[in-house]
């Protein structure tokens, strides 16, 4: 299949150190992305103080953990929206995708049943957004090659 007859749409231009694309991207990609950050941040500190429970010691060191990971993605996704870093936010937005299926299938083993569906919707949201920057299918390895010669 080549370029012109896929259905993903075209991605920009990659940018160089000197010209960078200021176009706008789409509402809803900057939706999903601040949405998502916001989310995940607000996870990281419920699991602080779970309703109606106390958590012993081992637990609250997994929910310390828990929280700083979450706000490292969420700033991460913010900071790489912000800079316009199409390929790494492709990335992160990609590792939040499985994370949320991952939780959805861990919810579902452990009887919370109602947050899988949640989870689900998130995880298609992130992976719509990351293939629509990404602008070919994210399966493919060439998706995630270097385009140019400068290596280290």
């Amino acid at each position: 299949m080549n370029s012109e007859s896929t259905p993903f749409p075209a991605a920009d231009p990659p940018a160089t150190p000197t010209a960078v694309s200021r176009t706008p991207w789409s509402w809803w990609l900057v939706g999903i992305v601040v949405l998502g950050a916001l989310l995940t941040a607000t996870g990281g500190l419920l699991a602080l103080h779970p309703a109606g429970e106390s958590l012993h010691t081992a637990g609250q060191s997994y929910a310390d953990y828990f929280l700083t990971r979450n706000l490292a993605m969420a700033v991460t996704l913010l900071l790489m929206l912000a800079l316009r870093a199409r390929r790494a936010l492709t990335a992160l937005m990609l590792l939040t995708a499985l994370i949320q299926v991952l939780d959805a299938i861990t919810a579902s083993f452990t009887g919370r049943l109602t947050l899988v569906p949640i989870d689900l919707v998130f995880a298609a949201a992130f992976l719509l957004g990351a293939t629509h920057l990404a602008g070919r299918p994210l399966w493919r390895a060439t998706t995630w090659h270097d385009t140019d010669s400068s290596g280290p």
